[in-house]
């Protein structure tokens, strides 16, 4: 007998900084203020969060 599982997990959404903004898809190796200086990713990634 087989069973079917389905698993949701759902989390908050972040809070944003003043003057930021939550995005979907964002680079997670773009400048920042907290790390002006960040170097580029090595490869085309996509994370969820503030820009």
């Amino acid at each position: 007998m087989h069973r079917n599982v389905l698993v949701i997990v759902t989390t908050a959404a972040p809070k944003c900084a003043e003057n930021e903004e939550l995005s979907e898809c964002a680079n997670p190796c773009q400048p920042s203020c907290q790390s002006p200086n960040r170097k580029p990713c090595p490869t085309l990634q996509c994370s969820s969060g503030c820009i």
